[in-house]
Formats: structure tokens, sequence, C-alpha cells
């Protein structure tokens, strides 16, 4: 599952919404276990790694 990351992940922020960021995330649980999720965010060329990955 890729996700992107459109700057909507924070509620507080203008144009944020807690509900649908809320229901969002409950539909991410319903997935499998084993399901990857990629996020949006970059990881520059310099031989850096992700620190987590779910």
């Amino acid at each position: 599952l890729f996700q992107p990351d459109f700057g909507t992940a924070r509620a507080d922020f203008p144009g944020g919404d807690a509900k649908s960021l809320w229901n969002s995330i409950q539909q991410i649980l319903t997935l499998p276990d084993d399901t990857r999720l990629f996020t949006g965010h970059d990881y520059m060329p310099d031989g850096r790694e992700p620190t987590w990955q779910s």
C-alpha cells in the first residue's frame, strides 16, 4: 500500500480534519497484518535508511 503525503496528516493545521484522519487510520488498521505501508516521505540518496518500515 502506497500512501502519498499530501500534508493532511496533522489535524491541527489549516485544512486539517480530525474526523477524516481518524476514519482513514481506522481503515488502515483493518488491513491484514502483513500489509506493508509506504508513506510519501522521501529519503535522500546519501545512504540514509528509513528508521522504521511499517
